[in-house]
């Protein structure tokens, strides 16, 4: 009932796989492996074990000396947005490859992330059934030795329990990068909190905090400050770059769509607002509103004073003067407008003079 490979040996300039596999006959699919070696120049070298248990599910072990797992992840944060299922949709009837299950063990000296960014000793457990995510361990160790943590938990909800997955980092810089492909972005201590949908529900739910970020060569950025006027930061963020001492902002995505809202982030130059949406993938397009308040320490403590500052400031994040701006248009061009007028609004009123942000599920591709 079974079909056995007794011995497998591809050798080329580029590859190598050594070992042996087990199959079920009449499609049953992979029940036993025990390859000594998979290599792929710039892509993957380590062993693989594979069995099954009694109930079905696969169990994975992987041991080696380098991965390189960029094209997974941007596969997975891509695919939605080509029309795709969600990789976090668990309520589909349908097989959607894993069967069972899988649980996988992996242990690699060298990661490799989006962006070349890279980790080392990197120890990574994952358990999933038929319904979706069960468990995720992922730990390892970054640039100067800055440890990264991921793990996913059980929480009670009113709806039933949900897992929440929590990424922290002393070099949020780096899995920002790792991870979306941001390039912007270097240091930063922090973390980001992942909620998973119930059963039959599809998409994330995020929030992200972070301290002492470093933003340099950030084109959109540079261009809402050329816009607004602000040559001087402009610059900065083209040359040395600009400190951030605190950046908070919570998300949703689904279906290839991030949605952003309550967004800020502050420093000792300025202070940014913003929420909206941006849809991933090739094309897609962006959609945010916000503000931008240049010497932000300075405008900021204006503020402070009791009630009247509330209203001088309008929301975290803003300061006294402060320009309301729009991004609109694809990702890759988009069109930025700054209302220089709305500097010299009081900030409860200057969220009227905003455009209205998109609504769930807006813009599409």
């Amino acid at each position: 009932g079974v079909i056995a490979i007794a011995q497998i040996n591809l050798l080329g300039d580029n590859i190598g796989v050594e070992g042996e596999m087990t199959f079920a006959a009449g499609g049953g699919g992979l029940q036993a492996a025990d390859l000594r070696r998979i290599y792929l120049t710039d892509a993957a070298d380590f062993s693989l074990k594979a069995g099954r248990d009694v109930s079905g599910a696969l169990s994975l072990t992987a041991v080696g000396d380098y991965l390189n797992a960029a094209p997974i992840i941007e596969q997975a944060i891509a695919a939605p947005a080509a029309g795709g299922a969600p990789v976090t949709d668990q309520g589909s009837d349908s097989d959607d490859g894993w069967g069972a299950g899988v649980a996988l063990t992996a242990r690699i000296e060298q990661l490799e992330l989006r962006n070349s960014v890279q980790y080392r000793a990197a120890s990574f457990d994952l358990r999933r059934d038929s319904a979706g995510l069960q468990a995720l361990d992922f730990s390892a160790l970054g640039r100067d030795g800055a440890p990264l943590r991921v793990l996913m938990e059980l929480t009670g909800a009113e709806e039933g329990p949900s897992h929440l997955i929590e990424a922290r980092s002393s070099a949020i810089g780096d899995l920002l990068g790792g991870v979306f492909g941001v390039s912007s972005i270097r240091g930063g201590e922090g973390s980001m909190r992942l909620s998973l949908p119930p059963e039959g529900g599809r998409g994330l739910t995020g929030v992200f905090e972070a301290r002492d970020l470093h933003v340099v060569n950030a084109p959109m950025l540079a261009r809402l400050f050329s816009a607004g006027s602000l040559d001087g930061l402009s610059n900065l963020v083209n040359g040395k770059g600009i400190d951030f001492n605190y950046a908070y902002g919570e998300f949703d995505f689904a279906e290839g769509v991030l949605m952003i809202s309550d967004a800020r982030a502050t420093g000792p130059s300025v202070g940014l607002t913003a929420e909206g949406g941006v849809a991933t993938g090739q094309g897609g397009q962006i959609s945010l509103v916000g503000a931008v308040a240049p010497v932000y320490q300075l405008n900021a403590a204006l503020g402070n004073a009791p009630i009247i500052g509330d209203i001088l400031v309008g929301k975290k994040g803003e300061g006294v003067l402060a320009l309301s701006y729009s991004i609109s248009g694809e990702t890759a061009s988009p069109s930025v407008f700054v209302n220089p007028l709305s500097a010299l609004t009081p900030g409860v009123f200057r969220q009227l003079m905003q455009l209205p942000a998109p609504s769930e599920g807006e813009p599409q591709e």
